[in-house]
């Protein structure tokens, strides 16, 4: 969250998003998949954070309900700074599938290295576990990158 942005803009920590999709099993739809590869197309023109933020804030209120192909394709990109030539662009990539080899790849690949739960946080390449306290400051982050 905003913590972490903070701490990645003042150059204490870098953020790597790597997007999972694994909840459409127990969910029984493809809404994660989908959304993950609109987002890895959106990380295209350079608004990833503002895609990913925007799905988050419009998760459907009944878990399972996942999202439409308008929401993916249209509203989203939309709400996400993607408009005219750049919004056809993302919504032919988006009907071709272009990003779909990748982001599986990713997804291969993360769930290999042992990140099966998100978020996954690392700190100097050891796997640290995140206090579920409600707002962390900043400080908090980085006595737990620091090791402290």
């Amino acid at each position: 969250g905003p913590v972490f942005e903070s701490l990645a803009k003042k150059g204490e920590t870098r953020l790597e998003y790597r997007t999972r999709y694994f909840l459409d099993i127990n969910l029984k739809n493809d809404s994660s998949v989908r959304a993950a590869r609109a987002a890895a197309i959106a990380d295209t023109f350079g608004k990833y954070q503002e895609y990913h933020d925007t799905v988050f804030s419009n998760q459907p209120a009944k878990e399972g309900t996942g999202y439409t192909d308008d929401q993916l394709r249209n509203a989203f990109p939309q709400a996400a700074g993607i408009t005219g030539d750049d919004l056809a662009k993302f919504q032919s990539s988006y009907d071709k599938g272009e990003m779909n080899a990748f982001v599986d790849a990713v997804d291969r690949q993360a769930q290999a290295d042992g990140y099966n739960g998100t978020p996954t946080f690392l700190a100097n390449d050891r796997k640290i576990d995140m206090p579920r306290k409600t707002n962390p400051t900043e400080d908090d982050i980085m006595k737990l990158v620091r090791g402290v």
